[in-house]
């Protein structure tokens, strides 16, 4: 059984070849050749656990996680996690994966797949809301799908935070040779979300807010393209109507994100967003739904699944049998 920690995923992964992989999956999700439960969540008062299995006939696997927003006041990681990987014949245990690192490579690439569909190849700025390194990585492979970026602004509600993953964009893209793209960014803290909204081109929110993390105002969203990361429960939402006075479609990457999150929930009940508006990105991709119009505002918004966080492993498993790196734990 081989284990690949933190450390060795971060080394492993190829920000295109990620990208390029969770795009194929979400065309291979439509075509719907695979079983993937829903996945079970458990919830008590803001602390939740995840159970995410996943069976096609070339990859078998499951993710456990746990959630837990307030880890943030302890100076520890929100999402705690392992990924797991089975033989397809026997059910043997190949492969355990650190769960934090897939999640993050995993929502970044998909995100990145919707940059691509949703927004124009000139934008120049990128702003986060929230600072985390789900956060750092969404800024990396962001910037890797739109290559005339020049500015990056962070906005977090706890200002030490968007002062640390300032200074890790800095020191990492000093230390990897393959983040040299990323180095004649300017990067800044914004004091408040609504300066980060009319500075960014592009606006990601990463948080775990029950309630809008930008103000309700319809001209903020005028021709700004948005990725919603963060709410992945019905109680959550950053977005606010307002948002939807300025688009009348809505992307996501999987079916269920309408049942999913308050983002997507509450403006469908209120009825400022019609159902048949939301569309996946796989058939964006597919060209089975019109062209994204990229010269409006656009709202892209990602829960994730299964299938991206194992197929991603998969990959990632493979690559290391190829570069014999990794644990070799005893059965």
């Amino acid at each position: 059984m081989l284990y690949l920690n933190n450390d060795t995923v971060n080394d492993l992964v190829d920000t295109q070849e990620a990208i390029d992989l969770m795009e194929k999956v979400m065309v291979a999700y439509e075509e719907g050749n695979y079983i993937m439960p829903k996945r079970l969540r458990i919830s008590r008062s803001n602390h939740n656990y995840l159970y995410m299995p996943y069976i096609s006939e070339e990859v078998c696997g499951s993710k456990m996680q746990t959630i837990y927003p307030d880890n943030k006041k302890l100076g520890l990681p929100a999402i705690y996690g392992m990924v797991m990987l089975n033989d397809t014949k026997t059910g043997k245990i190949d492969c355990l994966l650190d769960g934090e690192a897939i999640t993050s490579m995993r929502a970044a690439a998909v995100s990145a797949v919707g940059v691509k569909y949703t927004t124009p190849e000139t934008i120049e700025s990128v702003g986060v809301i929230g600072a985390s390194l789900l956060a750092f990585y969404q800024l990396v492979f962001t910037c890797k799908v739109r290559s005339n970026i020049k500015h990056i602004y962070i906005y977090d509600l706890y200002p030490d935070a968007a002062l640390e993953l300032k200074k890790y964009l800095e020191t990492e893209i000093v230390k990897y040779k393959e983040l040299e793209y990323l180095k004649d960014l300017s990067i800044q803290i914004c004091s408040e979300p609504i300066d980060l909204v009319a500075s960014s081109d592009l606006v990601i929110t990463t948080t775990y807010s029950t309630t809008p993390v930008i103000p309700d105002n319809p001209d903020l969203f005028k021709n700004k393209h948005f990725i919603g990361v963060g709410s992945y429960r019905p109680d959550m939402r950053e977005f606010p109507d307002a948002l939807f006075t300025q688009v009348k479609q809505a992307y996501t990457d999987v079916y269920y994100a309408k049942e999913e999150t308050g983002d997507l929930i509450d403006p469908i009940d209120s009825g400022i967003l019609a159902q048949d508006d939301v569309y996946t990105l796989g058939n964006v991709i597919r060209k089975l739904v019109p062209p994204v119009d990229t010269s409006k505002a656009t709202f892209y918004k990602i829960v994730g699944m299964a299938m991206f966080d194992i197929e991603l492993a998969n990959y990632l498993y493979h690559k290391a049998l190829d570069k014999k790196v990794g644990q070799h734990l005893v059965e």
